[in-house]
This record gives structure tokens, C-alpha cells and sequence, in this order.
């Protein structure tokens, strides 16, 4: 992912994937405010599944940097998996306040959207988090108002979470076992609860589609 910082030494806007600034040789990535901002940005990728969110949220939000994109990315992926598990819901407004950082730091570096939509392909769907219609609804139109690349991907997944908070876990669970090609088994009792499956799953998609 390409990232950017501001070299101390001569002001030129430098990628973090050099070992040094190409402008003046200043090694940005050991000292210096640039530095500061990597360490912190390592940290909090490195402690985002592992530590204790309320924590790692209130350092970011305490440090100088907090509102650097590199933070701010990073703040965003902790506050999504925040959102998701501290009360078993995904609300709109604090998904669509996620989407919105996201969106505005992606005019320093497209990247951020790119990965940050990878990010939420594999988060989602999960069994851990509720999202209801009108929620779903809400967040689409936010997608649709500032008509980003990969919004498909996101509305998608957001389907399929709304589908695992109707039908229920064990059903989505199935679904996903029984429609992995590696799982595929060739009899008959296989492909017909697989068949079965299918349909359920495309009646509900259908469903919340022509509601839209």
C-alpha cells in the first residue's frame, strides 16, 4: 500500500516505500516526526486484533499524530472491529462515519479505499455482528452518494450480513460449506442440500434486493 509522509529535512512528500528521501538522503524512517508517525502507524496494526480496542483507541486519539492518514487508516480499522463487537450490532452512523474518514484520506493515497475494502471483504459476513435492513439501506445510500470504486463489493457483503441475521448462523454456516468447491462431495444427498441452500440464499437476496 502506498502511504506518504512530509520530510523534515527539505518539505518533499516522500513514499514510506523508500529507504530514504529521494530529494535530500534524509533517512526518514529513524528519526524525526516521520518516524514517530511510523512507529505508532506498526503499533496499531500490529495490536489491532490483540489488544484491548478501548486502549489502543484512546492512545491513537491521545497522540499528536492522530490526525496524520497514516493513523487515521489505521484508527479506522480499530474502530470497525470497536463498532462490530462492543454491542453485537453494526449501526449505520458509526459505519458510515468509518466510511467517511476512509474516503477522505484516499485523496492522499487511492490505496486506503482499496485496501481498506479488502479489509472489510474479510471481516464480513461474520456471525458476531447483527446488521439490520434499514441500517444496510442507510449505508448503501451513503456508498451511492460518493460513488466510490469497489462500493459493489461492499454492498455484497453487507447482503450477506443481513442474510445471516435473518436466516441465522447454522443456515449461513451451511451455505458456506456446501457452496465451497472444496468441500464439494458428488452424490445425491450432497447436491441437493446444496441445491437447497442455494435457493434459500438467492430467495433472501432476491428479497432484500427488490427492496431496495
Amino acid at each position: 500500500m502506498k502511504e506518504f509522509l512530509v520530510c523534515e529535512m527539505c518539505t518533499a512528500i516522500v513514499s514510506t516505500d523508500l529507504s530514504e528521501c529521494n530529494y535530500c538522503g534524509n533517512d526518514f524512517k529513524r528519526s524525526g516526526a516521520t518516524a514517530e508517525i511510523i512507529r505508532l502507524s506498526n503499533e496499531i496494526e500490529k495490536n489491532i486484533f490483540k489488544s484491548d480496542l478501548s486502549d489502543l483507541l484512546g492512545k491513537i486519539n491521545n497522540s499528536k499524530f492522530k490526525n496524520h492518514p497514516m493513523i487515521l487508516y489505521r484508527k479506522s480499522k480499530a474502530l470497525l472491529l470497536d463498532y462490530m463487537t462492543n454491542d453485537g450490532k453494526l449501526d449505520s452512523e458509526e459505519f458510515c462515519e468509518i466510511l467517511k474518514i476512509v474516503d477522505s484520506i484516499s485523496t492522499v493515497s487511492e490505496d486506503y479505499w482499496t485496501e481498506f475494502v479488502l479489509y472489510l471483504a474479510v471481516l464480513f459476513p461474520t456471525s458476531h455482528t447483527k446488521l439490520f435492513f434499514e441500517d444496510f439501506v442507510s449505508i448503501r445510500a451513503f456508498l451511492i452518494s460518493i460513488n466510490r470504486d469497489e462500493d459493489q463489493i461492499i454492498e455484497n457483503r453487507l447482503i450477506q450480513q443481513v442474510i445471516i441475521f435473518e436466516a441465522g448462523e447454522t443456515f449461513f454456516k451451511e451455505y458456506l460449506f456446501y457452496t465451497d468447491p472444496v468441500n464439494f462431495i458428488n452424490n445425491t444427498d450432497f447436491k441437493q442440500k446444496k441445491d437447497y441452500l442455494e435457493g434459500v440464499y438467492t430467495s433472501m437476496k432476491t428479497k432484500i434486493e427488490k427492496q431496495l
